[in-house]
């Protein structure tokens, strides 16, 4: 059996934990205490405590200008060049904007916004359980004419043993 170890969400949103985890994609979360079992009692660094600091880093360009910044301070803005990057490399889901917001929103990674989905969550979608009732439907469907169609042929069955007379052939 093949465990791995990757960070998920809180419930709320607000916290990273590491987790076990029964695939590499670190969707289906291995039972409580798999890790444990296995490093001899030891338990999981960062299972119970958050992996972030909960204090927020400030984005805005320091005032003084000794250049610490390596020379970001001559650009007409006022953001650090870190906090630009961060946001220029991540997926963005601008639709549903007013307008004079942006001119030009960007939706490319709308649909991958959409898609995750928090470990756990997964096997409670719609779209999981209706397959499982189509899935069950089918089942107790077949199992049902199966049924009839043994009862059927067991009925044709005994009809068609008929015991002979052994002396002189003619019907019992």
């Amino acid at each position: 059996m093949k465990l791995f170890i990757g960070p998920y969400c809180s419930a709320n949103g607000k916290s990273i934990y590491l987790g076990t985890f029964m695939d590499e994609t670190c969707s289906w979360q291995a039972p409580s205490g798999t890790y444990e079992k296995f490093s001899y009692g030891v338990s999981l660094p960062y299972s119970t405590e958050n992996l972030i600091d909960s204090e927020f880093v400030s984005c805005k360009e320091p005032q003084d200008a000794n250049d610490n910044n390596n020379g970001d301070q001559q650009d007409e803005d006022d953001v650090l060049e870190i906090c630009e990057r961060l946001y220029e490399d991540s997926a963005k889901c601008e639709e549903g904007l007013a307008d004079g917001v942006t001119y030009y929103p960007n939706t490319y990674g709308c649909e991958f916004l959409k898609s995750l989905k928090a470990p756990g969550k997964m096997n409670s979608s719609k779209s999981s359980v209706s397959a499982a009732k189509v899935f069950a439907g089918l089942f107790a469907a077949t199992t049902v004419v199966c049924a009839g169609v043994a009862f059927y042929m067991y009925q044709q069955n005994k009809r068609s043993n008929v015991k002979l007379n052994e002396n002189d052939g003619t019907l019992a």
